[in-house]
């Protein structure tokens, strides 16, 4: 079905998984297995889940945020992130813990790869007027140094979040 509410969740978060076809190329489909009534029961049901869709959405959103706030990682999120650690991470110095109100927190797992990931395609000679390409092992040595910081930083931002939750 074209244009339904579905559509740029689709498109945004799964570009790999097809829209859904014409009503009448679904009942064919549906009916080869289903037989007749219930493939014209699932076609008509199409606009009800496109109806119902958003409202579902958004509550299951809302009770997974009230599970746990941090579980939905968002774009002010990253910037954030990018803001507090990118540097330090430069200069070695693993992204395991941060400020927030006062209080110091472990870093979670998602800002660790989305920082690591970004130092990682960021990786060039750390004089930004150098023309020169930094040669291929170098490049390779400061990846492997990176991969060794991250894991690091998973293993010492779990033993912040333990700690805290023993005290």
């Amino acid at each position: 079905m074209q244009g339904c509410a579905l559509t740029p969740l689709v498109t945004d978060y799964a570009p790999n998984v097809p829209n859904c076809p014409a009503k009448d190329t679904l009942f064919s489909e549906i009916r080869k297995s289903h037989g007749e009534i219930q493939a014209a029961i699932c076609v008509e049901l199409i606009e009800l889940f496109d109806a119902m869709a958003p409202t579902v959405f958004s509550a299951a959103r809302d009770y997974l945020k009230g599970l746990s706030p941090d579980l939905v990682y968002t774009p002010a999120q990253l910037s954030t992130d990018v803001q507090l650690h990118l540097k330090p991470l430069r200069k070695l110095i693993p992204p395991i813990e941060f400020q927030h109100t006062g209080n110091w927190k472990p870093t979670s797992l998602a800002t660790i790869l989305n920082v690591g990931w970004i130092a990682l395609l960021d990786l060039r000679d750390e004089d930004p007027g150098a023309t020169a390409v930094v040669p291929a092992s170098e490049t390779a040595a400061k990846m492997e140094q990176l991969h060794e910081l991250l894991l690091k930083a998973v293993e010492l931002s779990e033993a912040r979040r333990l700690w805290e939750e023993h005290k």
